[in-house]
């Protein structure tokens, strides 16, 4: 799967999964639990994003520029090798 989609689908996951976890924890848990949950629900999915967003071919984050900074999209090419996802 190309990289563009894959970052897609997993922001999108990670929308929906706040506002499904989000009003599913403030429900059941109150304000404290469902911000405990959404803490956890981001962290988990900073990790994911890490993880599965990365360069095919040099496997560096897709997501941090040569820079330092970290974006959200993942262009077309490697800014490392740059290399076509």
């Amino acid at each position: 799967m190309r990289l563009a989609p894959k970052a897609v689908i997993v922001y999108a996951t990670y929308i929906a999964g706040v506002i499904v976890v989000g009003g599913v924890a403030l429900i059941r848990l109150g304000q404290g639990g469902a911000i405990a949950v959404l803490l956890a629900w981001f962290v988990t999915f900073v990790i994911v994003a890490f993880a599965l967003l990365r360069c095919p071919h040099c496997h560096k984050a897709a997501i941090r520029m040569p820079s330092g900074a970290y974006v959200p999209w993942v262009g077309a090419r490697c800014r490392y090798c740059a290399r076509s996802y």
